[in-house]
């Protein structure tokens, strides 16, 4: 097929209002006028349904087990659909919903979204491996109740943020401690997706436009992506969703004050969010927040204009969005950032939002009046970039570490023989820790120290993280192995016996994990498939 009508298929391809149901198959909110959102069972038995409509290009699968042991569906679409990666060249593509089961359009947008690609034959299907993982949280969905967020207009209910281990996924994917959080790191890590993206509900600042959408800004994965989004695939989606479905969006954020607003501020970019976390390997990774405030259909009809315009972006620009992946995992060692700031882009943001003040008790009031407030938008970054090379090494002893890396897809390799080598160790002089524990950790706050390079005999039988091109996760492995990553492993307590020489006074030591600088003459094994 030409390039001409490969473009003329692409646009055809969405619709103008509300997506149609093909006959005979609509989700709960369609059968219930949207009084209602879907149950895990609902879920399974609608992609059942299309998988038996459509056997050649749906698979039903699962992903894993939940704390209380419920299913983790996953649906994989192609044309023709394969089951594993290695059956097909085509890059892929992750959808993933309901990760905080009370935001349920995400959900629903993606059984529409499905639906319809078949219905119609859409291109993508030719093109990519569309993973979908509609809902991430089946026990926290599984505990709809019209109490939850009555704001968000669902009248049978929504589920809640956490899982049934009362933990909020969408912070666990640096110390991976929820069996969700693993099993999707796990089919990251086998598909390598080209996009990935994460479907929300957002209640915070009020305006208008029903679509906030964010990308992964982690400093520690590729500025040339981030620019990249910023200046060609931002505004291409934003122009695209108003067009074809009539959603303004705007970028994902909170004013910084609510009477008198300067900047369009967003969360920091941290790796133990999920949108952070694709990011820094490699994904063009994308958060999608829906406004809470805005009628149950309209969210979802957002949600899958957000998710169809990705679709028709990629298919025409595949191979830029390609070869962007591929120079950010083919250069050489890793860049790593210190000293991160939030710093504004060149242009700014128009958000058409509503006169807000804060009352005497200093609660924030919202008015009907209608402020078009044009401010900073702070989703850049600046800081001090260090170019790193060589290697991590850490004690035998320290398997936990070991195997903690090799959940995240960090190759790691035990030293056969003793070996001399110049290394850098980190020494605290200060440490001090937040006042609330965070998932049952006491979590560092505030770290100091310095380092010093020293001649040292590596025993055989440490472990050793290289930085070398064959680590396809090293910026990930630096963000979450150096002492002075907000991102560190350790900082959730992890290991602290080894950074305290002593248990009678309260006096920091050296960092367990140095570095080393280069690793010629090393012989090493991997510890993969060690126990």
């Amino acid at each position: 097929m030409n390039r001409f009508f490969i473009f003329l298929s692409i646009f055809l391809m969405p619709v103008l209002g509300f997506p149609s149901p093909a006959k005979a198959l609509r989700t709960v909110p369609e059968r219930t006028d949207y009084t209602s959102t879907s149950r895990l069972k609902d879920v399974v038995l609608f992609f059942s349904e299309l998988q038996a409509r459509y056997p050649k290009q749906v698979i039903q699968s699962s992903i894993g087990t939940t704390f209380e042991g419920r299913e983790i569906p996953l649906i994989i679409l192609g044309d023709p659909v394969v089951s594993a990666p290695n059956q097909s060249k085509k890059p892929a593509i992750l959808f993933v919903a309901n990760i905080h089961a009370g935001e349920v359009e995400g959900k629903e947008a993606l059984q529409m979204l499905a639906r319809d690609m078949l219905a119609k034959h859409d291109p993508a299907l030719k093109q990519f491996n569309i993973l979908l993982v509609p809902v991430f949280n089946p026990d926290g969905n599984e505990k709809i109740d019209p109490a939850h967020r009555v704001y968000q207009q669902v009248k049978n209910g929504v589920g809640v943020r956490t899982n049934g281990l009362n933990m909020d996924l969408n912070r666990d994917f640096v110390k991976l401690e929820s069996p969700e959080a693993r099993a999707l790191v796990r089919l990251f890590n086998q598909w390598l997706p080209l996009v990935y993206v994460d479907c929300h509900t957002t209640d915070g600042s009020h305006h208008t436009e029903p679509l906030t959408w964010i990308w992964g800004r982690h400093a520690n994965g590729s500025v040339a992506i981030h620019q990249y989004i910023y200046k060609t695939l931002r505004p291409w989606v934003n122009r695209f969703v108003m067009e074809h479905y009539k959603i303004a969006a705007i970028p994902y954020g909170n004013f910084d004050d609510a009477a008198h607003p300067k900047k369009w501020v967003q969360f920091p970019s941290m790796l133990m969010v999920g949108v952070d976390y694709f990011g820094a390997k490699g994904s063009f990774s994308f958060l999608d927040e829906n406004y809470a405030y805005a009628d149950f259909p309209t969210r979802i009809r957002a949600c899958y204009a957000f998710l169809d315009s990705l679709l028709r972006f990629t298919i025409l620009h595949k191979n830029e969005m390609t070869a962007l992946v591929g120079e950010f995992k083919a250069r050489h060692g890793v860049e790593f950032w210190h000293n991160i700031k939030a710093k504004a882009f060149p242009e700014k943001v128009t958000i058409h939002g509503f006169r807000e003040y804060r009352d005497k008790k200093g609660r924030r009031m919202v008015t009907k009046e209608r402020v078009d407030k044009t401010l900073d938008f702070m989703g850049d970054f600046s800081g001090d970039m260090e170019k790193l090379t060589g290697a991590y090494v850490f004690p035998v002893g320290m398997k936990g570490l070991k195997e903690k890396l090799q959940q995240h897809g960090i190759q790691v390799y035990t030293l056969l023989a003793s070996a001399a080598v110049n290394c850098r160790i980190y020494h605290f002089s200060k440490i001090t820790y937040k006042t609330w524990p965070f998932q049952g950790h006491v979590m560092m706050d505030v770290v100091e120290g310095s380092w010093r390079s020293t001649e040292k005999t590596i025993p055989a039988g440490w472990y050793v993280v290289p930085l070398n091109r064959s680590q396809l996760f090293r910026q990930l492995a630096s963000a979450v192995l150096e002492p002075e990553s907000m991102d560190a492993l350790y900082r959730y307590g992890l290991w602290s016996t080894m950074i305290y020489p002593s248990e009678w006074r309260n006096v920091p030591g050296d960092y367990p994990v140095y570095r080393l600088l280069q690793t010629d003459g090393l012989k090493l094994r991997s510890s993969n498939n060690e126990q």
